[in-house]
């Protein structure tokens, strides 16, 4: 074998490699964009479902109550948090329609599972001695093929899934947090954090009323 076919050779081998790399990070990223959807979808529908059920509480509650000392005191600001929380109540429904989260989770989960069958099919042929040029020029194909069929995964997605170091994967998971999960959670928290004042409130001054 002259220099010319060792280094065409030591060419393709590093063009199956590559690819086979490549295809690897891309797989891991849309796996974690699957479970990055999916519990977008799970948070957005329990946050709805707590904003809306904490506004028919709160309308019952201040009809029942209406002559309460709290609720008369305070009814300024029941009426502005009820209108904040179904502004939050339309937000939410509007981003869960649009964006379609479980739609796209399936999606980035499909498109995974095609690139890891893919990567099954190119594993044989690099360990072996038939690699040429056609195969890779298929597999690349049909890999660009897939990619381009699909959605693109987030930069956060890559840097979770494929960081070596687990300092900076903490980083980039309190990041993720912060940016994505976070207004979620305070969403609730507060839809909470407002139910309990009102029956805390109520519950107190219709124990000084009787005390009284």
């Amino acid at each position: 074998m002259n220099n010319n076919n060792i280094e065409k050779k030591m060419d393709q081998d590093n063009q199956l490699q590559n690819l086979y790399r490549r295809s690897g990070i891309t797989k891991e990223s849309c796996f974690h964009s699957s479970k990055r959807l999916e519990r977008h979808n799970y948070l957005s529908l329990f946050s709805l479902i707590i904003v809306a059920f904490s506004l028919i509480v709160l309308s019952i509650t201040t009809q029942i109550y209406f002559e309460n000392a709290f609720i008369i005191t305070f009814k300024k600001s029941i009426d502005l948090s009820m209108t904040a929380m179904s502004i939050f109540t339309l937000v939410i429904s509007i981003i869960v329609s649009k964006c379609d989260f479980a739609l796209n989770s399936d999606k980035f989960r499909r498109q995974a599972m095609e690139i890891n069958e893919l990567r099954i099919k190119l594993r044989p042929h690099l360990n072996s001695n038939d690699k040429d040029h056609v195969i890779y020029k298929e597999i690349s194909d049909i890999y660009l093929n897939i990619l381009s069929r699909h959605l693109i995964h987030k930069q956060i997605d890559y840097k979770i899934s494929n960081c070596e170091s687990k300092y900076k994967k903490v980083l980039y998971e309190i990041q993720l947090f912060a940016l994505e999960y976070f207004p979620y959670i305070f969403i609730i928290l507060t839809s909470c954090t407002l139910l309990s004042l009102m029956f805390y409130g109520i519950y107190s001054t219709e124990i000084s009323g009787e005390i009284c």
